[in-house]
């Protein structure tokens, strides 16, 4: 697939997203993750997460990879759905910092139908925040569909039991990891290496933000 790169959507401490079209007009725009080829084992990585995820449910799409050259270096850049539409924070956001209780039960029902999946695959997110939590518009629903993105700091559960819809929350309090420094317990908890429960933050930070006790940045 031929594509131009836009505007930059996300400069993050992982790397950048940008906008690009591709020359075949019919085709919608997509979000393009990159980085140098020598720097890109995080990005391949997701890459072969994202395909073994395919079809899953609130699992954002991935349309491949491809590699590019600009001033003599190799690229390595990672095909996404575009979200015009940003993400969860975003959508709080622009809601003044509160959205209504019944939006919150259903919503946290995506995000946690979609964490089910990726664990009955046998991954583990790591980074599950509202930034990487995708909004996409829905012409035929009342309610924006959420998808779950960013899965460079996945791990693998190839030694642990999968767990069914119903046990999915309780592989939340078995695994560990150290997510992207704004979205830790504590920097203290980065600094020193401690362990924090994985993919339970995300739950309290939800909980938080979307009652409209502080307006997300």
């Amino acid at each position: 697939m031929d594509w131009v790169r836009g505007k930059c959507l996300v400069k993050g401490s992982y790397g950048s997203v940008f906008l690009a079209r591709p020359t075949n007009i019919i085709s919608p725009p997509l979000a393009v993750k990159f980085a140098l080829i020598i720097n890109s084992f995080s990005l391949q990585k997701e890459l072969k997460i994202l395909f073994s995820l395919s079809g899953s449910e609130g699992v954002i799409q991935c349309y491949g990879d491809c590699l590019s050259h600009k001033n003599g270096m190799t690229i390595y850049n990672l095909l996404l759905k575009y979200a015009p539409d940003g993400s969860l924070a975003d959508l709080i956001n622009k809601c003044g910092g509160k959205i209504p209780e019944c939006d919150v039960r259903r919503y946290s029902q995506m995000i946690l139908k979609g964490l089910s999946s990726i664990h009955n695959n046998g991954y583990v997110h790591c980074d599950i925040k509202l930034a990487n939590i995708l909004v996409f518009l829905s012409d035929q629903q009342d309610l924006s569909q959420l998808k779950i993105a960013d899965f460079g700091l996945a791990k693998s559960l190839m030694n642990a039991k999968e767990p069914d819809e119903e046990d999915s929350r309780k592989f939340f309090y078995q695994y560990t990891f150290q997510g992207t420094p704004m979205a830790s317990v504590t920097s203290s908890n980065m600094e020193q290496g401690n362990s924090v429960k994985v993919d339970t933050h995300f739950r309290q930070m939800y909980r938080r933000y979307s009652h409209g006790k502080k307006k997300l940045d």
